[in-house]
């Protein structure tokens, strides 16, 4: 166990995590609660506070991007990424405090090298040795710690320096968190006895896990997993260790996310057609501009196609829609044919902000415009599945002028 430190004011460290940002590169992903085209804005205002709270480091636990992984090799998305974290970078520089920057298994290896590798992996923050591992998926999935990290873990934890040590990574080393998808290292039972035995490491701080898991103590070590922050309500989380103890607060921008209305757009039968037409693309421009949201449903079979083809299919529409000054805010898709449409607006509304009452929900079905009424947005619009039929009752429901 760690003896007792004789270190002034408590240590301060800013925890924030998992961004998911899309600004330039196209689409939003199918997790529909992830916010990344907000996230610029948000992180923003989340440095502005972390600053007013003066820590001693920012740690920034991964996936700084929702880099789409099928394009990895392919060199427009490439640039488009690149520039996406180059802008992470710029929001981050405005910290007034060392940031320890880490990649996640939506980022990019190699562009984060480009942009972050001279960065050191170890640094001395007022008698606390902070290490940052660079751990990637394997086989399955499941998160590895290979060498040359495993050697460096074996390292820390065993040579002469005796300054007691924060851990980051980007994955969870405990508890152990492999339900559904595999969040924890593979041999994480081991990475956390080997911590426990060296008695040198008094917090270890991770993300990925995007409900995350509050400060916990055990074994004499300290562990929290933060939420991601590109999902409401967009949390970040400052630490304060002092000799005996470490204590955790969670800061949110819930305050800022004040509810919008929305316009709901059937994906593939309405707002493909929209994004290749100037009376479309007006109204949708329009709307955007007085202050609704505009959200992409996919339901019924639309859905059956598959992440990967969905994926493809609404990063292209909502490229073009972006080449035309439209931003698409959400894109929900029930690939779960069992799952309640009630249920899934419901979740989506709080998830995104939007103020159902106020909403509209456009559909070429009539059972779809139930289950939205049934999710208490009463403005729903079965319209015929023409641009001309679109754009006008749109405009006019909304009470918008063309």
């Amino acid at each position: 166990m760690l003896s007792p430190l004789t270190l002034g004011d408590p240590v301060r460290i800013a925890h924030i995590s998992d961004f998911h940002l899309r600004h330039h590169l196209p689409g939003n992903s199918l997790a529909y609660k992830r916010r990344g085209r907000a996230v610029g804005d948000l992180l923003a205002a989340a440095i502005e506070e972390i600053n007013g709270l003066a820590p001693d480091l920012l740690a920034v636990t991964g996936d700084l991007i929702d880099y789409p992984l099928r394009r990895l090799d392919d060199p427009e998305t490439g640039r488009l990424g690149l520039e996406d974290l180059q802008l992470v970078k710029n929001l981050l520089s405005k910290a007034n405090c060392p940031v320890a920057h880490l990649y996640g298994n939506h980022d990019h290896p190699e562009h984060f090298q480009d942009l972050f590798g001279d960065e050191p992996l170890e640094r001395d923050i007022r008698g606390y040795r902070v290490v940052t591992f660079l751990d990637e998926e394997g086989e399955g999935n499941h998160p590895e710690r290979k060498d040359p990290e495993r050697a460096r873990f074996d390292q820390v934890l065993a040579d002469p320096d005796t300054r007691p040590q924060i851990h980051l990574q980007h994955y969870l080393v405990w508890p152990r968190q492999v339900t559904g998808y595999p969040h924890s290292y593979r041999d994480a039972p081991a990475l956390k006895n080997a911590i426990v035995a060296s008695g040198r490491v008094r917090l270890i701080l991770s993300g990925h896990y995007h409900r995350g898991y509050n400060l916990f103590e055990e074994e004499g070590v300290w562990f929290s997993t933060a939420t991601a922050f590109c999902e409401f309500p967009h949390a970040f989380r400052t630490y304060d260790l002092t000799d005996t103890t470490v204590t955790e607060r969670v800061h949110t921008l819930e305050d800022r996310m004040k509810r919008k209305p929305a316009v709901f757009i059937d994906h593939d039968r309405l707002l493909a057609g929209l994004s290749n037409s100037v009376t479309g693309t007006r109204a949708l421009r329009r709307l955007s501009e007085a202050g609704y949201l505009l959200v992409a449903t996919i339901f019924g079979d639309g859905a059956s196609r598959g992440a990967v083809e969905i994926e493809a299919t609404s990063d292209e529409l909502f490229a073009t829609l972006d080449r035309q000054d439209i931003e698409v805010d959400g894109l929900i898709c029930r690939f779960d044919q069992e799952q309640d449409v009630a249920e899934l607006l419901s979740d989506v509304s709080h998830a995104i902000r939007i103020s159902s009452a106020h909403s509209h929900f456009f559909t070429l079905d009539e059972e779809e415009a139930g289950r939205a009424r049934d999710a208490g947005i009463p403005n729903t619009h079965t319209v015929a599945p023409t641009v001309e039929d679109f754009a006008r009752r749109a405009l006019e429901i909304c009470g918008v002028r063309p």
